[in-house]
């Protein structure tokens, strides 16, 4: 039972849909008006300010009002989720229909880091109205954004979440793949990146799978070469960094490992959200349960690249 309307034609689900009826599935807190009155000296709350801290990160910069004010904007964003909230819960509901998706806080924030959204730890999900704004991203966006940080949220709850304390370089790897594509592949809405990314997308698992099995580095430097020579890497990352972007690539390749660099193109420039997605699909193909996938947790994927 991996679709929407298997879902609701079962008794769990009916019921779980009574349940929602009764409540948002998203709790929309927004907080713009708040941050915006700190530009002037006002003090943040505890929460927002603990909120804010593990959006922005290590890019925290020095916050200011930006050119206008987003306060009518965020009330406008309130709305759209609040009309998006139970189609986008139920979505992510199909990732195991036995267990409720309980609501879930979705915080407005206004940042000028360049973040759209976080899932905060798999404590709510935070939504930067600035950059949303700013970079004119429309209703689709925004579903895949709440699908996809909703996602993040259920799968902590459900107890799969990847360890990501472990130092092994393929374990890293892997669940970051198994993690973010997951949540990639549950988006509802195709993304530009992704249609480019297809072009050469039949490449990555073998990639991926000779470069667990070597420790060679002349394998790995041939490994490299064929991905930059990739048309679908020239092109998202031309989209992504504009033309020169080879000049970013060629002092990341010198400055990292091997290892590094290949953790780079898929963590930072995020080629693992669809590399990862496209295992999911493959295995989803295969007739394997989306459930099922799921609650065997994030090592499974060892199965997958081979």
């Amino acid at each position: 039972m991996d679709t929407i309307s298997d879902f609701e034609n079962t008794e769990s689900g009916k019921s779980l849909e009574a349940e929602a009826g009764e409540r948002e599935p998203f709790v929309v807190n927004n907080l713009v008006s708040e941050i915006e009155a700190s530009y002037n000296g006002a003090p943040l709350s505890p929460e927002t300010s603990e909120i804010l801290r593990e959006f922005e990160g290590e890019r925290t910069k020095n916050r200011g009002l930006g050119i206008f004010s987003l306060i009518e904007d965020s009330k406008r964003l309130e709305e759209k989720i609040k009309n998006l909230s139970q189609k986008c819960k139920d979505k992510v509901q199909t990732i195991n229909p036995e267990v409720p998706l309980e609501e879930v806080p979705l915080y407005l924030l206004s940042s000028p880091v360049e973040k759209n959204a976080s899932a905060l730890n798999g404590e709510g999900i935070a939504i930067n109205t600035r950059s949303l704004v700013e970079n004119n991203k429309g209703n689709e966006y925004l579903e895949n954004t709440i699908v996809h940080e909703a996602t993040h949220i259920f799968i902590k709850r459900l107890g799969k979440e990847p360890d990501w304390e472990s130092n092994d370089f393929k374990r890293q790897v892997s669940n970051f793949l198994w993690f973010e594509g997951l949540a990639q592949y549950m988006q509802p809405h195709p993304e530009e990146v992704e249609r480019m990314f297809k072009q050469d997308a039949e490449k990555w698992p073998k990639i991926l799978s000779s470069w667990f099995n070597t420790e060679s580095k002349e394998k790995k430097a041939i490994l490299i070469e064929n991905i930059l020579n990739m048309e679908s890497f020239k092109k998202i990352m031309e989209y992504r960094h504009g033309q020169g972007y080879e000049n970013g690539v060629k002092a990341m390749l010198e400055k990292s490992s091997q290892d590094e660099a290949l953790t780079t193109l898929i963590v930072r420039e995020g080629f693992g959200y669809h590399i990862g997605k496209l295992l999911w699909e493959q295995e989803i193909q295969k007739g394997n349960s989306l459930k099922e996938l799921v609650m065997k947790g994030s090592k499974d994927i060892d199965n997958w690249i081979v």
